[in-house]
This record gives C-alpha cells, sequence and structure tokens, in this order.
C-alpha cells in the first residue's frame, strides 16, 4: 500500500487510496531546513519553486496532494486528514453538503489510521 523511500532525517511514503483510485504524498519531519531539502531533491525542485511553510499543511498542484507534517501531534494529524479528504474528494468532483458528507468521514477515518500508522511506525 506504501512506497517507501529514505532521505536524510525525513519520512516520506506514497499512501494510495484505493477507494476512490488516487494518492497522498505524505512527509514528516520537525526540521524544516532538511524536510525543505529532502523534498526538493524527491521533486526535483528549487526551494524557490516548493514554497514550503514551516508548519503542517497539505498542498494540491493539479491532482498531486501532499502533507507535509511538521509534528506527531494527533490533533495535527486529524486536521490535515480533513484538508486531505476535502482535496481528494474535489479530484474525483465529489461535493460534500449537509446531506452528502459520509464519505468524508469514511476517508477522514482512513487517512488518520494510516498516517498514524506511517508517523509512528505501527506497521
Amino acid at each position: 500500500m506504501f512506497k517507501k523511500k529514505d532521505f536524510m532525517i525525513s519520512k516520506y511514503e506514497r499512501l494510495d487510496i484505493p477507494i476512490i483510485n488516487s494518492n497522498v504524498d505524505i512527509w514528516y519531519c520537525e526540521d524544516y531546513g532538511i524536510l525543505e531539502k529532502d523534498m526538493c531533491v524527491h521533486y526535483n525542485l528549487n526551494s524557490k519553486i516548493l514554497n514550503l511553510m514551516p508548519y503542517s499543511h497539505v498542498l494540491m498542484d493539479g491532482d498531486n496532494i501532499v502533507c507535509v507534517l511538521r509534528t506527531n501531534s494527533k490533533n495535527t494529524i486529524v486536521h490535515e486528514c480533513v484538508h486531505i479528504a476535502w482535496y481528494l474528494l474535489h479530484t474525483i468532483h465529489v461535493n460534500i453538503d449537509v446531506n452528502n458528507h459520509e464519505i468524508q468521514a469514511y476517508l477522514v477515518d482512513y487517512l488518520y489510521e494510516k498516517i498514524v500508522e506511517f508517523v509512528f511506525n505501527k506497521k
């Protein structure tokens, strides 16, 4: 399910989301400088193009979704999972509203479980 690469200190895995035939790149490192360097090498970019922010966040470029975690706080992880779910559902043209949000709940649950396994090495 994950494709893993080892970098300096950063952790990286590509999380496949089979139910919607998509994936998300997950990065974890508390050191901003190392994380930025590893991501630039991986994506073959310079830091000005990467435009990495010094806190946890989710980036979307076209259909490519990247989650950058700067902390192992479970509160932050679930927060970023909500963003990832919105982006994933947007890429498959699913609109979420008060009458149509069950898929978001299942997706956030799945993402949270997989990302916690990744961050805390629970595989």
